[in-house]
């Protein structure tokens, strides 16, 4: 009977092992999937658009890139992209920077929200290497409030002025 215990234990933590090392070799496979899916969603942004991003603006002699521009004057910015018949889509969100928008006068409390919980989204087309600024669309919005909806020319320019004064 002694010797039933003391094999019994060594057997049991076989099986137990062999049964870690399925799970083990799942999670494997799991990271595996989860590495190739990262390594598709980084190649997805195409060299057109690292080449789009690193457009040049001259406004009021000021040069700086498309990157740049929203880089510097958004927080979490994301990128999103499409190309229809060599008219360049992008879609840039992130979320709302100390004083963006001033001209609206925001109150000190809705500026502490904005900050934690603004939500900014700037449509815009390229085409032949510029920005078109008719196209340009701005919205700033707050627990789904919209309190920014700028749209043309004066949207994009109210951008570049903002990040020229930073």
């Amino acid at each position: 009977m002694r010797k039933f215990r003391a094999l019994l234990f060594p057997f049991v933590s076989i099986l137990f092992l062999v049964g870690c090392n399925n799970q083990l070799g799942d999670l494997k496979e799991a990271v595996s999937g989860i590495d190739s899916a990262a390594q598709k969603a980084a190649t997805a942004t195409s060299l057109d658009v690292h080449q789009i991003r690193s457009i040049e603006i001259d406004y009021e002699n000021e040069v700086f890139t498309i990157n740049d521009l929203f880089k510097t004057i958004l927080r979490d910015v994301q990128w999103d992209y499409e190309n229809l018949e060599n008219i360049h889509n992008f879609t840039v969100k992130g979320t709302w920077k100390d004083n963006l928008f001033e001209h609206y006068q925001f109150t000190d409390e809705v500026k502490n929200q904005l900050v934690k919980n603004g939500k900014v989204v700037i449509h815009f087309q390229i085409v032949d290497q510029q920005i078109l600024a008719d196209s340009t669309t701005v919205q700033v919005t707050l627990n789904n409030e919209l309190l920014v909806d700028e749209m043309g020319k004066e949207a994009l320019h109210s951008l570049f002025s903002y990040y020229i004064n930073l």
